[in-house]
C-alpha cells in the first residue's frame, strides 16, 4: 500500500528542485543537475515557492530540520526518518 502511495505522489511531483545538507563535503556538490545546497541556507525554498519536501536525515536531526523547512514554506513532507516527527496541522 506504501509503495503505490509513494509512487502516485512521485508521478505527480514535477521535479526535485533542490537539495540541502550540512556536510561541507556534499555541499557544493552537483547531482544530476542540481547543486547541494548550505541547509543554512533553507530560504530558497520560499524564494523558490517549492512546498514539498524529501526528508532524508538521522533521527537526530529529523525535527529541527523539519521546522526549519516548515519555516521555509514545506507543506507536505515525504519522510524517510525512522522517527515520527511533530508537524503544524496545516502541513502533511
Amino acid at each position: 500500500m506504501l509503495k503505490t502511495r509513494i509512487g502516485r505522489w512521485f508521478s505527480r511531483a514535477r521535479e526535485i528542485a533542490a537539495a540541502f545538507d550540512c556536510d561541507p563535503s556534499k555541499i557544493g556538490r552537483v547531482i544530476q543537475g542540481i547543486t547541494v545546497e548550505d541547509i543554512a541556507n533553507v530560504g530558497l525554498l520560499k524564494e523558490n515557492q517549492i512546498s514539498i519536501a524529501l526528508l532524508a536525515v538521522p533521527v537526530g536531526a529529523a525535527q529541527e530540520v523539519v521546522d526549519s523547512l516548515v519555516n521555509a514554506g514545506i507543506k507536505g513532507f515525504l519522510s524517510f526518518a525512522a522517527c515520527p516527527v511533530a508537524v503544524p496541522k496545516k502541513v502533511k
